[in-house]
């Protein structure tokens, strides 16, 4: 897969995605990569992290499940994951503050002391993960499913828990 600047423009990406020059900071003016889980997981903690959900949504990338991935401690603040498969990965005290999470299925995932402050969390799946002492300040939980979640010290303060499924 190539990627440079006019290719980005062509496919209608959006200005800031533009603006942010990430090619010049690789130090290329085109970019060839295989696009596998492997690059997908080098991408994620780079700035680039805001655009991957977009880029998956508009169908340019294939989204690798990450199910079991350790992301353990990983910068994934304002990453756009929407609808990432993470499925028991391990997410222990990984930032992921702002990120877009809404859809995204986090069955089973550790999120053990995780920053999740003003992350949206719409409609995941949350079912059995470990919440425990994950800081949830001002998250969006709106119809976000945290049956048998273990949310043991964890803050959920100015948390949206409309419609969010606790039990069954």
């Amino acid at each position: 897969m190539k990627i440079s600047y006019q290719i980005l423009n062509d496919v209608g990406a959006c200005n800031d995605a533009l603006d942010d020059d990430y090619l010049p900071l690789l130090g290329v003016d085109e970019y060839d990569i295989e696009w596998n889980l492997a690059a997908q997981m080098l991408l994620l903690p780079t700035p680039m992290k805001k655009h991957w959900g977009y880029a998956v949504y508009k169908g340019w990338i294939p989204a690798w499940s990450m199910s079991g991935a350790n992301l353990r401690r990983a910068d994934l603040s304002g990453a756009d994951l929407r609808r990432a498969d993470l499925w028991r990965a391990d997410l222990r005290r990984a930032d992921l503050a702002g990120a877009d999470l809404r859809g995204a299925d986090l069955r089973v995932a550790n999120l053990w002391r995780a920053d999740l402050r003003r992350a949206n969390l719409a409609g995941a799946n949350l079912e059995g993960a470990n919440l425990r002492r994950a800081n949830l300040e001002g998250a969006n939980l709106r119809r976000a499913n945290l049956e048998g979640a273990n949310l043991r010290r964890a803050n959920l303060e100015g948390a949206n828990l409309e419609n969010t499924i606790l039990e069954k």
